[in-house]
């Protein structure tokens, strides 16, 4: 109720203000929003010009053995979580993943998710999220329009996944995720 009642205020204090010329936010919220947005940090020389994945790998020397993820009940280390993504972009490499060539990642949000994130990035490649909430049709428009060379998904969306691929007809090779956890690294 008090966020409608800033909105009211501020539009009765500037009658000629168009929408987005009005603050959304109570005064409270935005001292809050300010607050916990103060982000200025100097990174040590990771910027510009460093990949995500190398500022990662700098922490994983760093850190190894301090946790780097936390899902539900499941939680990884940042060795763990470099070992998991090694593993996956010497695979998505063998397929033919580098510069220019696109990975779907098809799965809701986990652990595994960003084992895949890394490991694209990793790999030299880019990823199309497909997320599972859309319709069928939305996503096999996503991976027919897409050229996806790999489909990375999780046991729940696997089924569904290889469905919509032989629909299609279409060439990209689907790997489930879990099929990661227990090896060793590559």
């Amino acid at each position: 109720f008090y966020r409608m009642e800033a909105i009211l205020s501020e539009m009765t204090r500037n009658p000629a203000a168009t929408l987005n010329q009005l603050s959304l936010l109570a005064p409270y919220d935005s001292r809050l929003l300010e607050h916990f947005n103060q982000s200025d940090i100097q990174l040590e020389s990771e910027l510009p010009g460093t990949f995500m994945h190398e500022v990662f790998q700098a922490q994983v020397a760093k850190t190894p053995h301090a946790i780097a993820c936390v899902f539900e009940n499941n939680r990884l280390t940042y060795q763990e979580l470099n070992c998991r993504a090694n593993r996956l972009a010497h695979w998505l490499n063998e397929q033919g993943t580098g510069p220019n060539r696109l990975v779907g990642i098809f799965c809701q949000r986990s652990i595994e998710m960003l084992v895949a994130i890394l490991a694209v990035f990793k790999s030299g490649g880019a990823y199309i999220p497909l997320d599972p909430e859309n319709p069928d049709s939305r996503i096999k428009t996503i991976i027919s329009d897409s050229a996806l060379n790999v489909i990375l998904t999780r046991i729940p969306e696997a089924r569904r996944t290889r469905t919509m691929v032989e629909e299609l007809a279409l060439p990209p090779v689907v790997f489930c995720l879990e099929s990661l956890q227990g090896q060793t690294e590559i």
